[in-house]
């Protein structure tokens, strides 16, 4: 997968890579994101 990761919220396969100041790729991992939803806090009724 070739795509900017920032954040990587999106379900799916990610590689991260730490990049140097010529560019050139020192260091990566991939990782898989799974089930990721937004939770927003719920009001208690009375």
């Amino acid at each position: 997968m070739k795509r900017a990761c920032r954040g990587c919220r999106d379900r799916g396969r990610h590689t991260l890579q730490l990049v140097d100041a010529r560019g050139e790729v020192v260091d990566s991992v991939a990782f898989e994101v799974r089930g990721a939803f937004a939770k927003t806090a719920q009001r208690e009724s009375k």
